[in-house]
């Protein structure tokens, strides 16, 4: 490898390697995943308070777990193929809470949307664009909050919030485009086939935890929490 060689393409040569490297194990956690999305689907199908609700409790838990894989096998760790249970179970917290608000928000989104459909009240815009823009902004912050957490392990809470919040206004783009991709990833498995979402939770994880990279670089905050992290005890 020259030493001409651009950085760009020798970090994308060195996250191929890793993932290759440690595919079984990415492949068992995003197996998980689409497991616990086919749950949801099946048991709540359709953009519903319930369907949200039930994403929520099942779906997240799981993937803040494959967030923590795929955060490990970036950063060169040797990942145990059947040891995802250990990241779901140092996850689950943080995997509620960020999915707290905007669960909440989308389901207040969905109410006010049928007593809009029902009542044509013009008044009922209000609390369905307030409840939109939460829904937004949380998602945006609640996908930034898992690999940051997974990173820094002590920042938590309102700080975690805070500084995701923060993030996003500073460099909105990578993670926009990544909660437009997961989007897209789902839209794709309804329109098309079911059997698309096989290939979207691991691919989905991957972009998150690069996008988030891409995200904090260069805050100076972010620089003292991620030396703080790098400091941690491995999970």
């Amino acid at each position: 490898m020259s030493a001409a060689e651009p950085a760009a393409t020798t970090q994308a040569r060195t996250v191929a390697r890793r993932v290759w490297d440690q595919l079984p194990a990415l492949v068992v956690a995003s197996s998980v995943v689409c497991a616990a999305i086919v749950v949801a689907v099946l048991v709540a199908p359709g953009v519903t308070p319930t369907a949200v609700v039930l994403w929520a409790l099942l779906v997240a838990p799981v993937f803040a777990g494959l967030v923590g894989v795929t955060t490990d096998v970036l950063n060169g760790a040797d990942v145990r193929v059947f040891g995802f249970h250990r990241y779901v179970r140092h996850t689950v917290r943080l995997a509620l809470a960020s999915a707290a608000v905007p669960a909440v928000a989308a389901v207040c989104s969905l109410v006010s949307l049928e007593v809009l459909h029902q009542t044509h009240a013009t008044i009922t815009l209000v609390p369905l664009a307030v409840s939109g823009a939460v829904t937004v902004l949380g998602s945006l912050a609640g996908l930034l909050a898992l690999p940051v957490a997974v990173r820094v392990p002590s920042l938590r809470g309102p700080s975690l919030a805070l500084f995701c919040l923060r993030a996003v206004a500073r460099r909105p783009i990578p993670v926009v485009g990544v909660l437009a991709v997961g989007v897209l990833g789902l839209w794709a498995a309804v329109t098309w086939s079911a059997s698309v979402v096989v290939l979207v939770p691991g691919p989905f994880a991957l972009v998150l935890v690069l996008a988030a990279s891409a995200t904090v670089s260069g805050d100076p905050v972010w620089r003292l929490l991620d030396e703080e992290g790098s400091t941690a005890p491995a999970r």
